[in-house]
């Protein structure tokens, strides 16, 4: 008959469902008047399940006898009858006289139901006084409480709502501590005071963004003309003087071409002197307009072979630009070869989220600490923010440029690292939920408009 009742308690998912199933087959199998399943609720009793019927406001006042003898029980740990087993039993019976008197003196059995050493609920049964229950029938009905109890327990906690699961945590948690005395109850309440306080605390309102370096001024070299890649001198993370030469282009193309000049010159000039000999004034006029344009195409020559070397404008760091492997590949005129910066001359770049953008000026103040030196963090002030937001990875971003103050001299364009605006002190309270707050005015507006 456990097994039967084991069963039948786990065929139902809600736990309301499984007492009354419980109930009502107790009420069946011993032929009772009713059975009622209650559930330890705060300070008292809440009946949860009855056999053959419903809960309903018109059994209040039975309820609250039923309510009262379970109390009684579970207040003593113990089964109790009436009437009772022996005339010996000491144990208070006034609740469970009361709920027997209601009804020409019925029997009434109430057996707590316990769990980890905890009672949880109780189950009491009633039946007409003819046939008081037997001390076998009170042993099986244990047997119910301890087998069954914990599985119905189980189910009615996950029926609880979060919230009343949440407050019956913490109501087990503060029943652990000694709050008897006097002092307890006054340190739980200076702590409680002291966490209020700590929520009011001002504190400093930081917009954190991750952050990079660029040198305040960067050139890039391009290619002058059409050519093929001869040699590369440099890489990325070089340190260049000025006038250093960083690559050179296939000149063959180019000093064929300042031949080619030269000789037409030498022809113009000597056609030009042969003229003067002649005092041909008409020709002389002539071949000195063609003597200046071969000057002119040779100086041009001579430029275009100047410009197949690559060579630096200033001292500074090689940032961008590796030819180390593309020697012999083409280039056409314009292309960007290497991408030069100052050694010295640094800005921050910070890409602020653009639900904290709102919160930054120029001229505020903040810190960054990059990942390639965590133990340093340098001083920098907002300058100038722009106004296009960059989408990347799903969010919006605006650059935010910043001038770092007194920046170590072994710093490199390039370098990341984290970078915290200073805004203004706000309460704590304030500074750690406001992100949920934006949420949940944004997710109000988009559903209420």
């Amino acid at each position: 008959m456990l097994l039967r009742l084991l069963a039948s308690v786990q065929a139902h998912g809600r736990g309301v469902d499984a007492a009354t199933a419980l109930a009502t087959d107790l009420a069946v199998g011993f032929a009772c008047d009713r059975v009622s399943i209650g559930a330890v609720s705060g300070n008292g009793m809440s009946i949860v399940a009855l056999s053959h019927q419903a809960l309903s406001k018109e059994k209040a006042s039975l309820l609250q006898l039923i309510s009262a003898a379970m109390e009684e029980a579970v207040f003593q740990s113990a089964t109790l009858a009436v009437p009772a087993e022996k005339a010996s039993d000491r144990h208070i019976l006034l609740a469970h006289a009361a709920l027997s008197a209601r009804v020409l003196n019925q029997s009434v059995l109430t057996v707590p139901m316990a769990c980890d050493g905890k009672v949880h609920g109780a189950m009491t049964l009633e039946r007409p006084a003819a046939r008081p229950f037997t001390r076998t029938e009170r042993m099986f009905f244990e047997h119910v409480a301890s087998l069954i109890g914990p599985v119905l327990e189980l189910k009615l906690s996950r029926d609880v709502p979060w919230w009343r699961f949440l407050g019956q945590r913490l109501r087990a948690r503060v029943d652990v501590l000694p709050l008897r005395s006097r002092k307890a109850r006054a340190a739980m309440g200076a702590a409680g005071l002291l966490l209020v306080g700590a929520a009011f605390l001002p504190v400093m309102y930081n917009v954190q963004a991750p952050a990079h370096l660029e040198g305040h001024l960067q050139r890039a070299l391009a290619a002058p003309a059409d050519g093929f890649i001869k040699t590369a001198q440099v890489r990325p993370g070089d340190e260049v003087v000025k006038a250093q030469l960083l690559a050179e282009l296939n000149d063959e193309e180019f000093r064929l071409e300042r031949g080619r000049r030269q000789s037409e010159l030498v022809q113009l000039q000597s056609a030009l002197g042969d003229a003067l000999g002649k005092h041909d004034y008409a020709q002389i006029g002539v071949l000195t307009a063609k003597v200046q344009e071969a000057r002119a195409d040779l100086d041009l020559a001579e430029q275009q072979l100047q410009r197949t070397r690559i060579v630096a404008p200033f001292d500074g760091v090689v940032i961008k630009g590796d030819l180390s492997q593309s020697i012999g590949s083409p280039v056409r005129q314009g292309d960007t070869l290497f991408v030069l910066s100052p050694a010295q001359g640094h800005r921050v770049i910070l890409d602020v989220d653009e639900k904290d953008i709102a919160a930054v000026a120029p001229g505020q103040s903040g810190r960054l600490t990059l990942s390639a030196y965590p133990s340093q963090s340098i001083a920098f002030t907002v300058k100038r923010i722009t106004p296009m937001a960059v989408a990347r990875d799903g969010r919006n971003f605006f650059e935010v440029e910043a001038a770092p103050g007194n920046a170590p001299g072994h710093l490199r364009p390039g370098l990341q690292g984290v970078a915290k605006i200073e805004i203004e002190r706000r309460a704590l309270i304030w500074v750690l939920g406001h992100d949920a707050w934006h949420w949940l005015r944004v997710m109000l507006w988009q559903v209420f408009g």
